[in-house]
Parts: structure tokens; sequence; C-alpha cells
């Protein structure tokens, strides 16, 4: 009996870490992993003498991409990141950060230790006033919305930001983390960046990290920076890839362009394998090489879709 509760006591411990964590835990860790310990540019309050006359300046940007399968169960999660830390200049600015809105977390389906099908939205919001006083925003003055999208109602939370003058510092993050089954080969959504954003950014960073047997396309467009491998011996054996730029002009968006012909981007798609004995698809070659950038098509990947095209529609 002593043992059958003991191994009841570890499924639980363990189906907890893995499934369970609840989001309190999770929001503070993420706090703790934007806000502790920052680096120089994430100590940043003043702005080059170019820029002072912009309504804002982004003094740093960072968004992460992270893909990965979770040990033992067949789940994978996908993360997406992304800290800013603003300086507010003018009227036009104060008004565009008096409200942040949000996405709200969703349970898709059942979790289990088989099947887990969840999304779930994180942010914080730190005010830092010139004279160094900081208050990080109570996310329990949140308001509750609904929109109609496609017949369906989609629900979010608005957050108003009080006391919010020339001047200030906004450092915020907002964070979308998925869990879901890993049956079959997985197709991510793409991923666009402009390296341009709104406003001046005097330091940015991205990083794309993803585990084994995932396949990565990425393509860096109309002059944008290339990411770069990191090669280190991690032995999670995840693949990390990085851009890195600063003094980047503020986004010069013109009436009838076109951002995604004109504008500087990088745009990145994930690819999972699926489970070990699971059948791949005879296409996959068209994906490229494990691990690995794939940034042009190459004919024998093609040739391999197109005769699987050809095959399915006959």
């Amino acid at each position: 009996m002593q043992k059958i509760f003991l191994v009841i006591s570890f499924l639980v411990v363990f189906l907890t870490n893995c499934f369970g964590q609840t989001d309190t835990i999770r929001e503070i860790q993420l706090r703790k992993s934007f806000w502790e310990n920052p680096s120089e540019k994430w100590k940043l309050t003043e702005i080059p003498a170019k820029w002072e006359n912009e309504s804002a300046v982004i003094l740093a940007k960072q968004t992460d991409y992270w893909v990965k399968k979770i040990s033992i169960v067949s789940v994978l999660e996908e993360r997406y990141h992304s800290h800013k830390r603003i300086k507010v200049l003018d009227n036009n600015a104060v008004e565009a950060y008096s409200e942040f809105s949000f996405g709200e977390t969703e349970n898709r389906g059942f979790n289990s230790i088989f099947t887990s099908n969840s999304v779930h939205y994180y942010y914080g919001i730190k005010l830092i006033k010139p004279d160094g006083r900081e208050e990080i925003i109570d996310e329990s003055e949140k308001v509750h919305q609904e929109v109609t999208h496609r017949r369906n109602k989609v629900g979010y939370n608005k957050i108003a930001i009080p006391n919010l003058e020339k001047g200030d510092i906004i450092d915020f993050y907002y964070s979308v983390e998925s869990r879901f089954s890993m049956n079959v080969f997985y197709v991510f959504d793409p991923i666009r960046y402009f390296v341009n954003d709104t406003y001046p950014i005097m330091h940015q960073q991205l990083s794309v990290e993803i585990a084994r047997k995932c396949f990565l396309n990425c393509k860096s467009l109309n002059g944008a920076p290339e990411l770069i491998e990191d090669t280190n011996d991690d032995e999670e054996k995840v693949f990390t890839y990085h851009m890195f730029d600063q003094d980047r002009e503020k986004m010069d968006v013109q009436l009838w362009s076109y951002p995604y012909a004109e504008l500087p981007c990088i745009k990145f798609q994930a690819f999972n394998s699926g489970p070990v004995l699971s059948a791949k698809p005879s296409y996959t070659a068209f994906w490229g090489e494990y691990e690995k950038i794939k940034s042009d098509i190459n004919a024998n990947g093609l040739a391999f879709l197109t005769q699987n095209l050809h095959s399915a529609g006959r």
C-alpha cells in the first residue's frame, strides 16, 4: 500500500509540474525573468539628441520565439515573448499608451498526460518616473471585453495606465504560451518580424529557439538583418538563432504602400516532425534539414512536394 501511495504521489507531482502549474506561479517566473537583474540596455533612460522631437523612443526591444517538445509526453509547447522599454515624449504617445489590450487564456481541450490543448496569455507593465520611482500596474484593474469575430465572441482584457505623463518610461512584456498534442507532423503559424517599429529603436534583439527534429524556414527580406546561429553545446539540444540590431529609424509607411513588400522584415516558420514512431510525409525534404535554417527552395524538395500533390489530386 505504501508503495502504491508513493507512486501516486509521484504522478501527482509530475502532472502538476507538467500541466497543472497555476497562472500565478508562471506569472511570478516571467516577472523575474523580464525584470530581475536587467542588463545595461534595460536600464537606459536617455535618448539620442536626433530623436528628441519624436513622440516616443524604444530604448530596448526583445522578442523570443521558442518551440519545444515536453519530455516524456507527446506535447508540443510554443512560446512567443515580447518585451519593450519605451520613453514617452509627447501627448500623442501618452494617449497611445494610456491603455493596453491583451488576449485571454483559453483551454481548448481536456488536459491530461495524453493531450493538452491550451493558450495562456501573460503580461506585466511597469511605469518608471523621471526621478526613478517605479510602479507596477495592478493586474486586478483589468476590464474584460468581448468582440465578435467570424460569428464567435472572443474575449480579451483591457487595462488603463494611470498617471502616465511625458518623460515617463513604460517597461512592459507580453507572452503567449501554447501547449497541444503532438500526434502528427505539425506546421506552426508563420511569423513576420518587422525590424522597424512605430517609433525609433535604440537596441533590439530577436531570438528563435527550436528543439531537435524541428525544421525552420526563415527569410530576411527587404534588407533586414540575417538570423545567426548561436553555436553552443546545449545538452538539451535546443538550437538558437539571434538577430541583434540598433539605431533603427521608425517605420515609414506611406499611403498606398505595402509593408510586406517594402519594409525590412524577417519571416520564419517552424515545423515539427511529430512523434518518433509516427509516419513522416514524403515531402519533408521540402522543409530542408533538421535544426537548420532553410531560406531557399531546393529542387529535390520541390520535386517531392509536387509529386505528393499530384498523387493526392488523382
